[in-house]
């Protein structure tokens, strides 16, 4: 079987178009994107974990807002914003450690930051230790 050049070139090109699409399917299939869960998204932006509020005062960590999201998708999602959050008042320095409070139905976020002279906050909440 003999192909022309006309016939090359539509099969060069099917070929390529063939292999756009492919790439733009991975890109589109919500199905291929890699999920973090919120513990693993804490880990990955050395925050601290907590399962509840009270487990988090009692580190001596201020709360911040709370998200109540319908499901686990937007609960991941719900951590990731509250997270970009916390790490801008660690960058401006408000911010010694940030967490979040994993909750069943909740996520909030926490941060343990400085009292007016600079130095870190007790553990306890009473007194302050030199840094």
């Amino acid at each position: 079987m003999e192909f022309g050049l006309a016939g090359y070139l539509t099969l060069k090109m099917d070929s390529s178009l063939q292999l756009l699409l492919l790439d733009q399917s991975k890109i589109q299939n919500p199905k291929s994107k890699i999920e973090m869960t919120p513990k693993e998204i804490a880990q990955h932006y050395e925050a601290k974990v907590f399962e509840t509020v009270e487990a988090a005062e009692a580190a001596g960590f201020v709360l911040t807002e709370t998200m109540t999201p319908r499901n686990t998708w937007n609960k991941a999602s719900a951590a990731q914003a509250i997270v970009y959050k916390l790490l801008a008042k660690k960058r401006s320095g408000d911010a010694q450690e940030i967490g979040l409070v994993l909750e069943n139905h909740s996520v909030s976020g926490c941060y343990k930051g400085k009292d007016e002279g600079g130095r870190m906050k007790a553990e306890g909440g009473e007194g302050t230790e030199e840094r």
